[in-house]
């Protein structure tokens, strides 16, 4: 594996395999203070040597079923390895559907040999549990929203600074191939003289007995 420039436009690294397989983005968002060390995050890759990243999940959401899980079983570099859920028979029906051999409490994929934590959890939940996984020494991809202010964002950060683990905010948009489709476009002039660009990005609000509208989970 080695690091490189995702393209000379693009304020990030990423992590690829030989094959050209994409492990994981190291931002550069000055805006979020990740500030890892990059020697140390290498010396951790060579220790994973030919074996495929393992990777638990917190949280049966449906965003992990319909997006994150298919992607996950695409992948020749990483594997799921662990479902965690507060059911134990939703982690036990996940991990058949996917093909997973362990599935348990949230606790039990922290406890285990898991590389890596996909957390899908209420975003209310979300500072707990990553800060967790941080101690547990597991890297957290964190879906988004990360969680809900300022200052419980520079707790999880911290947390991961210390315990010398990556945090990810799962905004997967923002590696979109359009991008990089809109940014050709620019180059070749074919859009013209641009003096104004506006975008947006939202879905369906879901529906009013989903768990997202429970007001104890907006603090």
């Amino acid at each position: 594996m080695k690091i490189e420039k995702l393209s000379p436009s693009c304020n990030l690294d990423t992590v690829r395999d030989g094959r050209g397989g994409i492990f994981t983005f190291i931002p550069k968002d000055p805006i979020v203070e990740f500030n890892f060390n990059i020697k140390r995050w290498k010396e951790q890759l060579a220790k994973l040597k030919n074996r495929s990243i393992k990777i638990g999940v917190l949280g049966c959401s449906s965003v992990a079923q319909r997006n994150f899980l298919p992607a996950l079983s695409s992948s020749d570099i990483a594997e799921l390895w662990f479902v965690g859920s507060r059911n134990e028979e939703k982690a036990k029906d996940w991990a058949k559907q996917f093909g997973c051999k362990h599935f348990g409490t949230y606790e039990e994929v922290l406890e285990s040999d898991v590389d890596v934590v996909y957390i899908s959890l209420p975003i209310a939940l979300h500072e707990k549990w990553v800060i967790k996984a941080a101690r547990s020494g597991k890297h957290v991809l964190c879906e988004k929203s990360s969680t809900t202010s300022l200052e419980s964002a520079k707790r999880m950060v911290e947390s991961s600074k210390e315990n010398n683990v990556r945090l990810l905010e799962a905004f997967s948009f923002r590696f979109h191939p359009q991008h990089n489709l809109v940014l050709d476009y620019i180059k070749k002039d074919e859009l013209g003289k641009l003096f104004n660009f506006y975008g947006i990005y939202g879905f369906p609000a879901p529906p009013l007995d989903n768990i997202r509208w429970k007001k104890w989970l907006s603090f």
